[in-house]
């Protein structure tokens, strides 16, 4: 059987006035490999954003660096490398770092690859 790979979203939306704070958005059924980081805000002056995988209870940023989203158009984080294989029952939490003029929404989209036979 040929493998196809897949993609698919998981995304966490702070609506109504967000401040910094956390969520777990996703935890690995099977293994897969995360391929992209993108976030947005709507209103505001700015956000920092970043993500979290936990692995085997350690956990470190998904992304380099913190990213700032100084427009309110869909920016892409910078991966770390170490951090974009999960393997099954990995965590990613996605994480407002602060907030700046009061954003009314901050968005966090995660892309992940799979091959479609491993599911």
């Amino acid at each position: 059987m040929a493998t196809r790979p897949s993609i698919e979203s998981v995304s966490f939306n702070a609506d109504a006035s967000p401040a910094a704070s956390t969520k777990e958005i996703f935890r690995a059924p099977y293994g897969c490999k995360i391929v992209g980081f993108w976030a947005k805000r709507t209103g505001g002056t700015g956000a920092v954003v970043n993500a979290q995988v936990t692995r085997s209870g350690v956990t470190a940023d998904l992304c380099s660096a913190d990213k700032s989203l100084t427009t309110t158009a869909y920016v892409a984080g910078t991966l770390d490398s170490a951090q974009t294989t999960l393997l099954a029952g990995d965590v990613i939490v996605g994480e407002i770092v602060s907030v700046a003029g009061s954003p009314t929404a901050v968005r966090i989209q995660i892309d992940l690859q799979y091959n479609t036979d491993a599911r």
